[in-house]
């Protein structure tokens, strides 16, 4: 007999049977008269849990935490997203967004002000004005690589992103199964990029040609995509983290979400063993990002104190105080880098200074060099 899966069950990143078919294990609970079968994949020295937007009892959260950490002991830290549960108040809290779709695209327009309405029907009038008539074509399974290279140049000028993937690459990684391109004449001007599972539907992303951002070409695009979805008869579009306008709009949900990193016990006690070894008792942290947030959550469980911080475009973060990199700031015994990758400019300056540091990232794994 075939699982039934729900809504949230569907939304890409939980259906680990799809993404990670031969390597990923169950775990199954039995909490008040119903049962929770919750999934868990192995990356290296990290686990991936399929919590998504997952209505779980905190009591069977903290108990499949803890059972990853014990029966894998090189697990360093779990990663988390969109869950509903926090654990000890170790991950960061940012909403997650959701729409609930009606039954017919044509109620899709009846979710905006009256306002916001005529504002977006007027500049898809000038769109169509400045480059032709607009056209949307729908791509299902097989993507375009010509479509999947425009969004990548347009990331590349808006965000100064860069994948570093083939098209086809993209499109495995980030699991697309349908992409929307909106259409000016025959100019491409934006794409929409979702992956469908039952009747849930992913926001993977979405990009325009800058020359008609002024036109509002992505939410024209979003609101396209929209109502194809509606068509075909998707019940939920999640997505992803609260941020940009334009989720804000057609009636979208907004739930309280954590996101972050679950770090093992093992692995806090192994770096407070460091630091005594090293004899650091005053630390401080360079980079207050997504990493640097991270140490501060569980700086209080290590041996000792972080007296300031360092960082480019931070200026103020709680109690510390905050320096530039080029500020003359004080001594300390140690300084913890939290960035994801080695920066050789950053280890420079601190030589430079005289100042011991280390990455976050390898402490956690046992390293001192």
């Amino acid at each position: 007999m075939l699982k039934k899966y729900s809504d949230e069950e569907n939304l890409i990143y939980n259906r680990f049977d799809l993404i990670y078919p031969e390597n990923y294990k169950e775990c199954i609970y039995r909490y008040s008269y119903e049962i929770f079968i919750l999934h868990y994949h192995l990356e290296g020295d990290f686990a991936m849990i399929d919590v998504w937007a997952r209505g779980i009892p905190q009591a069977v959260f903290e108990r499949f935490v803890e059972e990853i950490f014990e029966n894998n002991p090189d697990v360093v830290y779990i990663r988390v997203d969109g869950s509903l549960n926090n654990y000890h108040e170790r991950l960061q809290m940012i909403r997650n967004v959701y729409i609930e779709l009606p039954d017919r695209n044509n109620r899709i327009d009846d979710r905006l002000s009256l306002k916001t309405l005529r504002s977006i029907q007027r500049k898809e009038r000038r769109l169509a004005e400045k480059y032709g008539d607009i056209s949307t074509k729908v791509y299902k399974d097989q993507i375009p690589i010509e479509v999947v290279n425009k969004y990548f140049e347009w990331k590349r000028i808006s965000h100064r992103a860069e994948y570093h993937l083939t098209a086809v690459e993209y499109i495995k990684r980030y699991h697309v199964t349908h992409a929307l391109e909106l259409l000016g004449g025959n100019r491409s001007i934006a794409v929409v990029f979702c992956c469908i599972v039952g009747k849930t539907a992913y926001l993977e992303n979405l990009s325009y040609d800058n020359d008609a951002s002024k036109y509002s070409a992505g939410l024209i695009a979003y609101k396209y995509m929209l109502e194809y979805l509606c068509d075909i008869g998707i019940r939920r579009f999640y997505l992803g983290r609260e941020g940009q306008d334009y989720k804000n709009h057609f009636g979208s949900i907004k739930q309280d979400a954590f996101w972050g990193n679950i770090i093992s016990e093992r692995a806090i006690e192994r770096v407070k063993k460091q630091l005594i070894h090293i004899d650091c008792r005053e630390v401080a942290i360079y980079g207050l990002g997504n990493v640097g947030r991270e140490f501060l959550r569980y700086s209080d469980y290590l041996d000792a104190k972080v007296i300031f911080a360092i960082d480019r475009n931070i200026k103020s973060c709680d109690q510390l105080n905050v320096y530039g990199p080029d500020d003359n700031f004080p001594l300390c015994d140690l300084v913890i880098i939290t960035m994801e990758k080695k920066n050789k400019e950053v280890e420079a300056n601190l030589e430079r200074r005289g100042l011991k540091y280390l990455y976050w990232r390898e402490l956690l794994k046992g390293g001192t060099e």
